[in-house]
């Protein structure tokens, strides 16, 4: 009875074994992949019409305009805009740009009904990026190296995380 239970035990080790041999072996064939998501000091690739080392720091506010969740936070991301064109040109070097995915027409409506008023809007591969859903803010240095990033609809509490790293201070 012993040694046929230590045959069973020695076999089940060596079938999971082997299994664990095969996923790291062939990368776990079959399985979802989840793209990994930015995190701080990755860099960003270049894009046209972004020039990173224009500011010194970017916020930039990646959206679809599909996005049920990016309208929802369209009202904190024009507070945003407001504080930015508030404080003057220099902003202590903040820029506020937006990426989307989508073409040109469908970007400007959604800009357009949320009445945002960004300094630049781009036409970006958000995946290409790390960015694995909208909304996602980022913000960058002027390397195109991110420093923070938040992602999906914020608490307040969030909220004020963003504009304290934008702007220095905690309430808006």
């Amino acid at each position: 009875m012993k040694t046929r239970l230590e045959a069973i035990a020695n076999a089940s080790v060596i079938v999971v074994a082997l299994i664990i041999a095969y996923r790291m072996l062939m990368g776990n064939v079959g399985l979802p992949v989840v793209p990994r998501s930015l995190a701080p000091g990755d860099r960003l690739p270049r894009a046209p019409g972004i020039d990173w080392s224009v500011h010194k720091r970017t916020l930039v506010l990646a959206l679809n305009s599909g996005c049920h969740y990016c309208e929802e936070s369209a009202p904190f991301y024009r507070t945003l805009v407001r504080e930015k064109r508030g404080r003057g040109p220099t902003s202590d070097g903040v820029a506020i740009i937006a990426v989307f995915p989508n073409d040109a027409d469908a970007v400007q409506r959604f800009l357009r009904n949320d009445q945002l008023a960004l300094e630049s809007i781009a036409s970006v591969p958000l995946a290409a990026w790390g960015v694995v859903a909208t909304p996602t803010i980022l913000l960058v240095d002027s390397t195109g190296r991110v420093d923070r990033s938040w992602l999906g609809v914020l608490t307040p509490q969030q909220e004020s995380d963003v504009y304290k790293e934008a702007f220095g201070s905690k309430s808006h």
